[in-house]
């Protein structure tokens, strides 16, 4: 295994998370995701985090470290009920182009 190259993206990836959260508290416009959003990048964040500091992958999560099993199913399972919220938006927002030729993006304050 090429342990240099993967510590290497483990550090690209958590910056990368890092630099969001930064981000979206301070430059971002607020969207009605915005809370959403932030979890989204917590959640990652932690995934990343946990698998660089206990040194496993998918594999070990699944099968190797029971105790790690739950916590980090969960945390997995969060990712994937954001994901479905998003991609209801997305849906959506087809949706109303295909019928009204119209698209917006349902985020946006009704300020």
């Amino acid at each position: 295994m090429h342990r240099g190259k993967v510590k290497a993206y483990y550090a690209a990836e958590g910056a990368f998370y890092t630099a969001s959260v930064f981000m979206l508290l301070l430059w971002e416009e607020r969207r009605k995701d915005f809370w959403v959003m932030m979890l989204h990048h917590l959640v990652t964040f932690a995934l990343i985090t946990a698998s660089y500091s206990l040194s496993f992958g998918v594999k070990d999560v699944l099968g190797y470290v029971p105790q790690y099993n739950i916590p980090l199913s969960g945390l997995l399972c969060v990712l994937v009920v954001l994901h479905g919220y998003w991609f209801s938006l997305i849906a959506r927002i087809a949706w109303r182009q295909i019928t009204t030729g119209e698209a917006s993006d349902s985020r946006e304050s009704d300020e």
